[in-house]
């Protein structure tokens, strides 16, 4: 897999992301 850099933005918006495939299921975590 390459190395993909992000911008502050997307990081945000992708561990919003996370934590709300976790909290729908916890069996994840």
């Amino acid at each position: 897999m390459g190395v993909i850099t992000f911008n502050g933005e997307q990081q945000s918006l992708i561990l919003d992301l996370l934590d709300e495939v976790r909290r729908a299921d916890p069996r994840l975590e």
